[in-house]
């Protein structure tokens, strides 16, 4: 029993010091992906540098609704629906089971009024 006991000991000790090892092992994260000779890469994606994932990461603020910038020539149809709409308030979405079921609730600025659409 007392074998066991040191052999448990021993191995369990052994663990911690390869586990530490690895963490304390340098990471390398600077790999070029390489295509083996004689081989036509088109339907595997080429990863792109560390410095283009970081950029866009910083670019957008995860913690603020986005916003569709807004140009100062709307016109057409999509200028003409959102200056319809700027009157009215989304005040909720509500729905049961199936799509089918589901509302949204507008508010109408002006007047105060809200309305259920399905």
């Amino acid at each position: 029993m007392v074998l066991a006991a040191i052999a448990s000991l021993l191995f369990f000790g052994y663990q911690i010091k390869s586990g530490r090892d690895m963490l304390l092992a340098p990471i390398d994260i600077a790999a070029t992906p390489v295509a083996p000779a004689g081989t036509v890469n088109i339907l595997m994606p080429q990863a792109k540098g560390v410095a283009f994932y970081v950029d866009q990461i910083a670019s957008r603020n995860l913690f603020k609704p986005y916003e569709k910038p807004v140009r100062s020539d709307e016109t057409g149809e999509d200028g003409l629906i959102s200056r319809k709409m700027a009157k009215y308030k989304i005040v909720g979405i509500a729905w049961l089971d199936l799509p089918e079921s589901a509302t949204v609730m507008l508010e109408d600025s002006s007047s105060g009024l809200t309305r259920f659409l399905r």
